[in-house]
C-alpha cells in the first residue's frame, strides 16, 4: 500500500493541481477595504469559465441593520459561497425599468457550508454578518466589477432578525 504525506496548502505545491484563492492563506493586501468589508479581487482564476472566472474572498464586517445602497449585477450570475459565520443576504428583484423592486425586498440567512447564485439582475448587498465578521468565496466574471456593476442609493431599510 502506498502512503502519501499530507502538507501545508501552499501555491507553489499546490499549482499542479489547481488555484488558491488569494488572500485566505497568504493574508495578501486587500484591494478594498472599508467600513463594511475586505476583498481581495485578484483571486483565484476560475479556469471553467474560460478565462473570465475569478474567485473573489471577501470578509463582512458587522454594522447597523440597515441597507442604504443596493448593487446589481446584470449579466452575471454571481456564486456565494459562505466559508465561516453567519449572516443575512438582502435581495431585491428589478421593476421593468431595471430600478429594484424595494416592495418585495427580502433577506436569507446564510450559514457556513451553503451556497447559492443570484440570478443577473438581483439587487443585493453585502451580507451583513450577525457576528463580528463573516467570510465569502463569490465567483463572478472578471470583468463584472468594471462593466457590470451598478451601484444605486436608496432610501433607508432596516432589516430585522
Amino acid at each position: 500500500m502506498r502512503t502519501i504525506q499530507v502538507q501545508p496548502l501552499l501555491q507553489d505545491t499546490f499549482a499542479q493541481y489547481g488555484n488558491i484563492v488569494d488572500g485566505i492563506i497568504n493574508h495578501a493586501t486587500p484591494t478594498e477595504d472599508d467600513e463594511r468589508l475586505l476583498t481581495w479581487l485578484k483571486g483565484a482564476d476560475l479556469p471553467s469559465f474560460r478565462g473570465d472566472g475569478l474567485a473573489v474572498y471577501l470578509v463582512t464586517k458587522r454594522r447597523k441593520f440597515i441597507v442604504d445602497q443596493l448593487e446589481v449585477l446584470r449579466e452575471c450570475a454571481p456564486l456565494i459561497v459562505p466559508v465561516s459565520g453567519t449572516a443575512f443576504l438582502p435581495v431585491a428583484t428589478s421593476k421593468e425599468n431595471g430600478d429594484p423592486d424595494i416592495d418585495n425586498m427580502a433577506a436569507f440567512i446564510l450559514e457556513q457550508g451553503q451556497a447559492l447564485v443570484l440570478h443577473p439582475g438581483i439587487w443585493f448587498v453585502v451580507p451583513f454578518p450577525m457576528g463580528k465578521c463573516a467570510k465569502y468565496i463569490f465567483g463572478i466574471r472578471k470583468s463584472t466589477p468594471v462593466i457590470d456593476t451598478k451601484l444605486l442609493s436608496i432610501e433607508p431599510v432596516t432589516i430585522s432578525i
